[in-house]
């Protein structure tokens, strides 16, 4: 991370007469690179669609055209069977933005009998997949909470559910 030395921090402002005025600040600047372009997700690729029977080698040949490959991991079950889908990170943004621009839904592979377009596109952030999680675990809540209330056996069973989750608002 990066500081510019304290004498050249100023902020703009805009005074009373409408006049922009530069305020000198007390505070060191802090510049550092986004937090994509820092673990390299900028230049991670989920590769899916894949023919089971592919190997990273055949994934491999199918990406190495658009740019230098530095990892390539086709993701496998327990079984150590392929989940028919992949990662492939370059070593730049723009040869990973290249292989999506050619090859997403460009090719046609035969998956589990029938054929589906592969599907290239960039790998989600950590801060994605947590959220993607989150909102996953509330929706199988509200499921479990309805299932509750639908399961009690009578209309006083529901309506002491759903007061003990649901309070009624107290008068004053």
């Amino acid at each position: 991370m990066a500081q510019a030395p304290r004498e050249q921090q100023r902020e703009s402002t805009i005074g009373q007469d409408g006049r922009t005025q530069d305020i000198k600040m007390n505070r060191p600047i802090q510049v550092k690179p986004a937090d994509s372009e820092s673990r390299g997700e900028d230049r991670k690729l989920f590769v899916g669609m894949l023919n089971k029977q592919q190997c990273e080698d055949d994934v491999r040949r199918l990406f190495e055209s658009f740019g230098s490959i530095e990892e390539c991991t086709i993701l496998r079950g327990p079984d150590g069977n392929s989940k028919g889908c992949a990662f492939v990170k370059y070593s730049s943004h723009a040869e990973a933005q290249a292989a999506i621009t050619a090859l997403h839904g460009s090719q046609t592979m035969p998956v589990s009998g029938a054929s589906s377009s592969l599907v290239v596109k960039f790998a989600d952030t950590d801060k994605e997949r947590t959220i993607r999680r989150m909102q996953q675990m509330a929706v199988i809540y509200k499921q479990n909470l309805i299932n509750s209330v639908l399961l009690c056996s009578s209309p006083k069973d529901k309506k002491a559910l759903c007061n003990r989750l649901y309070p009624p608002a107290q008068m004053n």
